[in-house]
């Protein structure tokens, strides 16, 4: 059973971070399955890895769709990322 599950309350309504956000919840889910069977320290590296690498393209690829429509809560989102990562 997944730690998350998609659903339309998770939606941004934009189809690309959607898929995006769906990826990584995808990634939470497989090491959640892996620890459930003992298995976490098989893949942690590798799935920690493949988080920071994908959170990292897409939040690029968010900050830059958020300037080019002048987004009015870019400062903060920004914020919120650079915390994050």
């Amino acid at each position: 059973m997944p730690l998350i599950t998609w659903n339309d309350a998770l939606s941004v309504k934009v189809q690309q971070f959607d898929e995006h956000h769906k990826k990584l919840i995808d990634l939470i889910n497989q090491l959640f399955d892996a620890m459930m069977t003992g298995k976490g320290k098989d893949i942690l590296g590798d799935i920690l890895a493949s988080l920071v690498t994908y959170t990292k393209s897409h939040f690029a690829a968010e900050e830059k769709l958020m300037l080019m429509h002048n987004y009015p809560g870019y400062d903060e989102h920004k914020k919120h990322h650079t915390q994050l990562v």
